[in-house]
């Protein structure tokens, strides 16, 4: 069996995920970008006969538009961050000494020697296919997205995209050691997301909003979500490290 597999690949050798990683989220750009192009071009400016929407206000049709490109936009960089920071060797250089050396005319040269170091976070490819399998449905949910024949249904829509994101988030979260810091605070904001989404459902349903107030919510929590997800991938949270006996410690100032 060993070597059949080494027939088909070097089981020893450091994995390039690189190709891999970079074509998967050109895929899923493409679910986005078919999203995309239909709420700007077809949905906010009309282009098409959009059922279900043809009384909602331009006002409200922007807020919509807002709310999808928030949404879509959080988990397009945030699925590149994850990814990349995951899968992609990130190369560091350090500077190890200077050495004076005589050139062609004999005069001194000053010479730096940097040593560069790769460092890959993981190179398991089932998880990587398991990221790309969410990946792929979370491009197939944003396409749902597009058919939604009213707003409510839009909102169910948006709300499974959301929850698709949690289920990956609590898997990392309980399996994966390396991603449960981020998937942890992931956790927090599609929660948040998702329950004021079938909130808002729910009020709207039920009369005691309207359309312009709801779209209006709608796109102000999911923009505020995309700025706390922004802060969280820029910003990483300080992690405590753990001691020889392995204890917890916490992070020198």
């Amino acid at each position: 069996m060993t070597g059949i597999r080494q027939w088909f690949y070097n089981a020893n050798a450091e994995p390039d995920f690189k190709q891999i990683v970079e074509k998967s989220l050109a895929l899923f750009g493409v679910f986005t970008g078919a999203t995309l192009s239909f709420y700007v071009k077809d949905f906010l400016l009309m282009d098409k006969d959009v059922r279900g929407f043809k009384e909602l206000p331009l006002w409200s049709r922007a807020c919509v538009v807002a709310a999808v490109i928030a949404l879509l936009l959080r988990y397009i960089v945030g699925s590149a961050s994850h990814l990349n920071a995951r899968y992609v060797p990130k190369v560091t250089t350090t500077w190890l000494e200077e050495a004076i050396v005589k050139d062609a005319q004999n005069k001194d040269v000053r010479l730096a020697v940097l040593r560069e170091r790769k460092t890959l976070v993981s190179s398991s490819l089932g998880w990587l296919f398991f990221d790309i399998v969410m990946l792929v449905a979370f491009g197939v949910v944003a396409v749902f997205i597009i058919q939604a024949p009213d707003l409510e249904w839009l909102m169910f829509f948006a709300s499974c995209f959301v929850f698709a994101g949690f289920a990956w988030s609590v898997i990392a979260f309980f399996l994966r050691e390396d991603d449960a810091v981020i998937a942890q605070r992931w956790m927090a904001i599609d929660m948040t997301q998702l329950l004021i989404t079938l909130l808002l459902m729910y009020l709207l349903w039920i009369g005691w909003l309207g359309t312009l107030q709801t779209t209006a919510i709608l796109a102000a929590v999911y923009v505020s979500c995309l700025l706390v997800d922004f802060a969280v991938m820029s910003r990483p949270p300080v992690t405590k490290k753990k001691d020889a006996t392995g204890a917890a410690t916490q992070p020198a100032a």
